[in-house]
């Protein structure tokens, strides 16, 4: 950076003194020339543009340069490029526009800038007369016409000082240099007066090609550099002229060249400090109409702000309903754009999700509010973007649900019960043992405002849960009307028959005949039941259990007191003849024996795979869950695993049940590595299909699955992933990136486009 030391110990002061001082000492034939050098010849970036030089690359801090040069007589001896540079830096000072008695409300370099902009227009005079006719002494006629405009203003002479600023610009036939478009546009004249300007610039260009980014840039900075924008008087005029500017934009235009960033970040500070919203709204939509390519290029604190100055446009004033719904529709339009473009990324996804929400719960009417929540959640989810959803924002979700049936019809009510279904069925953050609570409130609702009428409504829920839910989390063993409080809701609604008879556990919890186990024992200490007489914990649910006190399972204390029996193999009720409907279901399935369809081997109905070849049953869906405790596989029909006394815990790694087929060509149980034929030779062996190798298994590799590590078996000999494992990578129910967007997905909730 250059050391100013003479010249700043003889000629800067301070702005008191700059402004009160008479007469300065005139500069030194030396000092001028080294002035004159560093805005003309010293700098690369100052060359001109259309033959003009370009002051764009100078800071704030030559502006007291520019004043003392001009009161040191600097303007009588220097050429008119150098003119035109000092006025124009003079007046592209902020606040350079003020009348005096606004710069001193401001103070400091308001009014430095003030006295500046004054001190030029004396200097070069009322119209600019006394320099040769030059291309640069004609634009600075032109500004110092302008500038007389502005200081005409409010007096008698307005409207003749405004006709000769028309005039003169009508008499530019070429171009305006774009700086010195951008200083006119930034001068607090008539909105009409700046829209001349503008269209007799835009009739300048070429009808095929268009404006070019200079031109749009140009336009652009100086209009929402113009005090008007502020105004509410002219804002709209001023919005009409950037409209305009926008709709010339053809769809050859090289909007490359443009730094889009910056521009559209001022732009909408300046319309939501406006509380201009849907005005924003509509040029945004104009840009995108004219370029479509162009939203690759918009930044994420634009679109924030466009969303945000909508719901603050939508919160203010009284509006109708279908106004409402016009701005909703508006705000889906802008969010859906963010998510599309800045949803992988975590951080980007909540900021717009903040805006987003707080949108769809407090815009008016509240009535819509659980509607466009559910919106709002099923777009970023369709998006391939979901939210993660806590607790407290799950609550709050089924608050809204809740408080919207009263008001709803039966037909409303099943919509909504369906858009809260798909709400968690798109949403995997949403724990299950949520989903299942959530039920109590809403059917004691249904109950509340529809009654028994609304019984095919809650059919469908439960339906839904048993048939779809469970299944694609890979839940198994969870019956919804073991829940006592869901069960005397089925009961009311008649989904479910009254239960035989209600048995207490130790713990305080009454429960159904049907539910073997207490779930408030189950949730708090992973237990069974407790005794009512010690307080002790069992985690066995067989009928004929004792505790070492001597006191028998209550379930079964209960049963005999009622006049039921249990049935010894599976703990169901026994019925009034004496024999086990769902033993006697289990029996019938056993006694039905059908083909294979993989062999052609003759198998029960009943069983899981085909002992043969191991092929699945379709009917039964089999799953195979990991246990974190030895890595080992188990059958979904297990809650505790075979290998080791680790239990099945939320969040493991589920896989279809499906053979794996070893190198000799033999198809073995998945819950196996070990080959059958191969180790009848070589015990705990399996032959490589890639190498042809005999493998023991002793050689794996760890692979990280979110927070769970996945351990793979590979061959000795050339590292091939076990053909058991494999077929675990492979599995629909384990999270995978998608190679186009990077959104992690399964195949069994979310299909990425």
């Amino acid at each position: 950076m250059r050391v100013w030391t003479p010249f700043l110990k003889r000629v800067v002061r301070r702005p008191a003194a700059v402004s009160h001082s008479q007469a300065l000492m005139p500069l030194q034939a030396e000092e001028l020339f080294l002035f004159e050098h560093e805005f003309v010849g010293g700098r690369s970036e100052l060359i001109a543009l259309n033959d003009s030089l370009c002051p764009e690359a100078l800071s704030h801090g030559f502006s007291p340069f520019v004043s003392l040069a001009l009161r040191a007589g600097c303007a009588a001896c220097a050429s008119s490029r150098v003119l035109l540079l000092l006025l124009i830096w003079s007046l592209r000072i902020d606040c350079a526009f003020l009348r005096q008695h606004e710069a001193q409300l401001f103070g400091g370099t308001s009014v430095s800038a003030h006295d500046y902009a004054k001190f030029a227009w004396e200097t070069f005079g009322a119209d600019g007369t006394g320099m040769r006719s030059t291309a640069d002494a004609h634009y600075v006629r032109l500004v110092i016409t302008l500038l007389s405009a502005i200081r005409a203003t409010g007096t008698s002479n307005e409207g003749s000082e405004l006709t000769k600023v028309v005039s003169a610009f009508k008499g530019i036939e070429s171009p305006l240099p774009f700086h010195i478009l951008q200083l006119l546009l930034s001068v607090p004249v008539a909105p009409s007066v700046l829209a001349c300007i503008v269209r007799c610039e835009l009739e300048k260009c070429n009808a095929d090609v268009g404006m070019g980014p200079g031109l749009l840039h140009a336009c652009v900075e100086g209009l929402l550099a113009n005090d008007h924008y502020f105004s509410p008087h002219h804002f709209t005029e001023m919005d009409s002229i950037l409209r305009g500017v926008f709709s010339r934009i053809q769809p050859s235009f090289d909007y490359l060249s443009v730094r889009w960033t910056p521009m559209l970040n001022k732009l909408s500070r300046i319309y939501a400090r406006q509380y201009q919203g849907e005005a924003l709204e509509s040029l945004h939509c104009v840009l995108l109409e004219r370029l479509p390519a162009l939203e690759t290029k918009i930044p994420l604190p634009y679109l924030l702000r466009c969303i945000g100055s909508l719901v603050d446009a939508g919160m203010s004033g009284e509006r109708t309903v279908e106004c409402d719904g016009a701005i909703w529709r508006k705000i889906v339009a802008v969010a859906s754009l963010a998510v599309r473009l800045f949803g992988s990324s975590r951080t980007s996804l909540q900021s717009i999700w903040t805006i987003f929400l707080k949108g769809a719960i407090t815009l008016p009417p509240q009535s819509m509010k659980y509607v466009r929540t559910m919106e709002a959640y099923h777009l970023c989810a369709s998006l391939g973007y979901p939210v993660a959803v806590d607790k407290a924002a799950f609550s709050q979700v089924v608050r809204f649900l809740v408080t919207v049936i009263e008001g709803l019809s039966i037909d409303d009510t099943a919509l909504a019960a369906n858009s809260f279904y798909r709400f968690i069925r798109e949403h995997s953050s949403v724990n299950f043992l949520w989903a299942i609570d959530s039920l109590i409130p809403i059917m004691s609702e249904i109950w509340k405002v529809h009654g028994k009428s609304a019984c095919m409504i809650v059919q469908s829920i439960v339906n839904g849960f048993k048939d779809d839910f469970f299944p694609s989390r890979g839940l198994s063993g969870i019956q919804i009307d073991n829940n006592p409080k869901i069960r005397r809701l089925l009961e009311n609604f008649e989904v479910a028959g009254s239960s035989e008879f209600w048995w207490d556990c130790g713990c305080g919890a009454q429960l159904p005949s049907s539910a073997h186990r207490c779930l408030a024992c189950l949730r708090c200490r992973n237990a069974s039941w407790t005794c009512s007489l010690c307080g002790a914990s069992h985690d066995d649910c067989a009928v004929g259990m004792v505790c070492k006190c001597g006191a028998a399972h209550p379930r079964t204390r209960q049963a005999d007191a009622s006049g039921f029996r249990l049935c010894k193999e599976c703990g169901e009720v026994l019925s009034h003849c004496g024999g086990c409907n769902r033993c006697r279901k289990i029996m019938k399935e056993k006694e039905m024996v059908g083909e294979c369809p993989s062999c052609g081997h003759l198998c029960s109905k009943h069983a899981v795979c085909c002992p043969a070849c191991y092929s699945p049953n379709q009917s039964k869906n089999p799953l195979l869950w990991r246990c974190d405790g030895c890595a080992e596989f188990n059958h979904w029909t297990w809650s505790k695993c075979q290998h080791c006394p680790g239990k099945r815990r939320v969040g493991c790694i589920v896989t279809p049940l499906q053979p794996w087929v070893c190198g000799c060509g033999k198809q073995n149980h998945p819950c196996r590595t070990a080959c059958e034929r191969c180790s009848l030779s070589h015990p705990g062996t399996y032959t490589c299909g890639r190498c042809g190798v005999l493998s023991r298994r002793k050689e794996y590799v760890k692979v990280q699955l979110r927070s769970t590590e996945l351990r793979l078996i590979v061959c000795e000999g050339c590292a091939n992933v076990h053909p058991r494992d494999h077929n675990v990578l492979c599995s629909p129910f384990i999270p995978r990136h998608c190679h186009r967007c990077g959104v992690e997905y399964t195949r069994t909730s979310i299909s990425c486009e």
